[in-house]
């Protein structure tokens, strides 16, 4: 998952032609196929937060933090991978 996320090298074209590849630090990439469920979990956990509302804010955070608290602790250590375990440590 690792080498998935931090650990890659991309190009962009310019007029159809590839520029050099460049190393790519953080975030998943388009066609990533973790994308899709990364999007999942993090539209469910916003979709508590008004319209609006202030981000910098802690209340505004709270209904998210109890929400994905929640999912978490419903999770039994057996249905989770290793590394699965080690990334939700970390």
């Amino acid at each position: 998952m690792r080498a998935c996320i931090f650990e890659s090298f991309m190009s962009v074209l310019v007029n159809g032609s590839p520029t050099e590849d460049f190393k790519v630090y953080k975030g998943p990439r388009q066609g990533d196929p973790l994308s899709p469920f990364l999007f999942l979990i993090v539209a469910e956990g916003l979709a508590g937060i008004p319209v609006g509302a202030n981000p910098r804010r802690a209340e505004t955070w709270r209904p998210v933090v109890e929400a994905m608290s929640k999912r978490l602790s419903s999770w039994s250590s057996r249905h989770l991978s290793y590394g699965g375990r080690i990334t939700l440590i970390n």
